[in-house]
C-alpha cells in the first residue's frame, strides 16, 4: 500500500486555468499543481503505509508538498490549506526490493486454473479499463466472445454531442427565473448545468418553497433542493454523502463542510423521500 496525499489552497495559482507539472521533485518524483473548482489542487505523495495509515495525512507529507510549492512560487506571500485528504494505492510488489515510487501503477488480471478471476492493483482513473480487462477474461474463462459495446447517452445528455450543447444552451435560458438573483447566481447556474445537464430544472424542482433554490454556500452554490434530490435519486445517505461524494464541498474547503453538516444532517433526519430504485425522466 502507497498513501497518496493531495492539498486544497485558498489561492489560485494556475494562470489562466493551466495545469502545472513540477517535473522532478528533491526525491525524484512528480509533483503536479492544478486549477481545481476556484481554488488549486496540490499532489502527490507516494509513502508506503500500512492499510490502517491508508487515509491518514502526515504532517510530514504536508510539509515536503508545501516547501516545494514554495520554493516554485515564491512571490506567493500567502498560501493557505483549505482541504487535504489521502487515499491508499494497492501497488503489486514486484520481485525486487524497490521503493513504492518505483513501482509500475498498472494493473493485472489473474486467472486460477479453479476458475477464479482476481483483479490487482489500479487506480481509480483505470478502472474502466480494469473492468473491460475483466470482461475480457471471464468471456475468456466461458470460452464466449464479448458483444460490441453500445453507445449510450451520459446521464442529463442529450441523444448527440450536438443535440446536447444546443439543449442544454436552451436550458440556461430556463434556469434564470428559477435560480435567486444575485452574485452567486450565475455560478449556481454553472454549476447545476455541470453536475446534472438536462436534468438541472428537476433538481430544482425538488424546492419545497422559493427558499431552498437559494445557495447554502459561496464555496460550491448548492441548495436545499438539490440536497433532496440527491437524497431522493442519488441515494444520499449521509452528511458525507452530500457534503463530500455529490457537492464536493469538503474537498475544497473542510471548515465549510463542517458548517453545513448540521444543517445537511437535520434535512437528512427531517425528510420523508424513500430512496427510490430509478432515475428521473430524461
Amino acid at each position: 500500500m502507497s498513501r497518496g496525499v493531495h492539498l486544497v489552497l485558498e489561492q489560485q495559482l494556475c494562470p489562466a486555468g493551466t495545469g502545472l507539472l513540477i517535473p522532478k521533485t528533491s526525491d525524484g518524483r512528480v509533483m503536479f499543481v492544478l486549477p481545481f473548482q476556484g481554488r488549486t489542487l496540490v499532489g502527490t505523495t507516494d509513502s508506503p503505509c500500512a492499510v490502517g495509515e491508508a487515509t491518514t495525512v502526515s504532517a510530514a507529507e504536508e510539509t515536503f508538498l508545501m516547501d516545494h510549492l514554495r520554493r516554485w512560487f515564491p512571490g506567493q506571500p500567502t498560501l493557505t490549506v483549505s482541504s487535504r485528504w489521502a487515499g491508499g494505492r494497492p501497488l503489486i510488489q514486484p520481485d525486487s526490493d524497490r521503493g513504492s515510487s518505483k513501482v509500475v501503477r498498472e494493473h493485472e488480471v489473474e486467472r486460477l486454473d479453479c476458475g477464479l478471476i482476481s483483479l490487482l492493483g489500479g487506480k481509480w482513473t483505470t478502472c474502466r479499463v480494469l473492468a473491460l480487462d475483466a470482461l475480457k477474461a471471464i468471456a475468456a474463462e466461458l470460452n464466449q466472445t464479448l458483444p460490441a459495446p453500445v453507445l449510450l447517452p451520459l446521464l442529463g445528455a442529450d441523444s448527440s454531442p450536438a443535440q446536447s450543447l444546443a439543449s442544454l444552451a436552451a436550458l440556461r435560458a430556463r434556469l434564470e427565473p428559477l435560480t435567486p438573483t444575485g452574485p452567486l447566481q450565475r455560478r449556481q447556474i454553472d454549476h447545476l448545468i455541470a453536475n446534472y445537464g438536462l436534468q438541472a430544472e428537476q433538481v430544482l424542482e425538488q424546492a419545497m418553497d422559493s427558499s431552498e433554490a437559494m445557495p447554502l454556500s459561496a464555496v460550491v452554490p448548492v441548495c436545499l433542493a438539490e440536497w433532496r434530490y440527491n437524497i431522493r435519486f442519488e441515494w444520499a445517505k449521509t452528511s458525507s454523502d452530500l457534503l463530500e461524494r455529490r457537492s464536493r464541498i469538503a474537498f475544497l474547503d473542510q471548515a465549510e463542510a463542517e458548517r453545513l453538516t448540521p444543517e445537511a444532517e437535520s434535512l437528512l433526519l427531517a425528510s420523508s423521500i424513500s430512496p427510490i430504485n430509478h432515475q428521473p425522466k430524461p
